[in-house]
């Protein structure tokens, strides 16, 4: 009977022991570790990275009182970014937006007209969508944001169109606001905010964008 109770006794302690060793630590660590990793952690995938415009351009514009945000982006929730997935480019973060997701989808499939419609087909068409949320970094209460996208087409008459559809809808999809595009090659870049107070910093802010792309 003695013999019994300790084998039950050194199977109990075997079994916890087990199921510790089931959860290491260093797994929370890993996984933490990837998603702070850099685009280098995606190489393998097929996507279409930001061009190298777009990235200089935040670097820029980060040194310059607009600064990237991650927390306060899920705090605004308006751009539609929660949930969507980061990679990270030389540590700045974009968001690959896949186009159901995108305020035009949204804005363009709740419209039933036959332009509408065609705009919605045309634009779908796009191989890639980042997004790039900043916020200002000198205000502490009424603070000032944005989101720049970088649209990627097939060619340049693709990206032509798109941009000619989203010039005719914008203001259907960016209500009460003055959203910016701009065309360059294959790829359309829309410059959009929340409230119309902060269009006036994001006219400033693409007025710089376009005077890099065309010098």
């Amino acid at each position: 009977m003695k013999g019994t109770i300790i084998l039950i006794l050194v199977y109990i302690a075997f079994g916890c022991k087990s199921d510790v060793s089931d959860t290491n630590p260093q797994d929370d660590v890993d996984a933490i570790e990837f998603e702070q990793n850099d685009s280098s952690s995606y190489e393998n995938l097929d996507v279409i990275e930001p061009s190298a415009e777009f990235i200089q351009f935040v670097k820029e514009i980060g040194l310059n009182r607009w600064i990237h945000d991650t927390s306060r982006v899920n705090k605004v929730q308006l751009y539609g970014l929660k949930g969507i997935e980061i990679h990270f480019f030389d540590d700045y973060p974009f968001y690959s937006i896949p186009y159901n997701e995108t305020q035009v989808h949204i804005a363009l499939r709740n419209n039933h007209t036959p332009e509408q419609k065609v705009a919605n087909e045309i634009l779908s068409k796009t191989k890639q969508i980042w997004g790039y949320f900043y916020r200002d970094s000198t205000a502490s209460n009424f603070i000032s944001d944005g989101v720049i996208e970088q649209w990627c087409y097939d060619d340049s008459t693709s990206s032509q169109l798109a941009y000619d559809h989203l010039k005719r809808n914008g203001g259907i999809v960016y209500f009460n606001t003055m959203p910016f595009f701009y065309r360059k090659n294959n790829n359309v870049f829309i410059f959009h905010t929340r409230a119309m107070a902060f269009s006036y910093d994001q006219k400033n802010i693409y007025e710089q964008f376009v005077a890099r792309l065309e010098n």
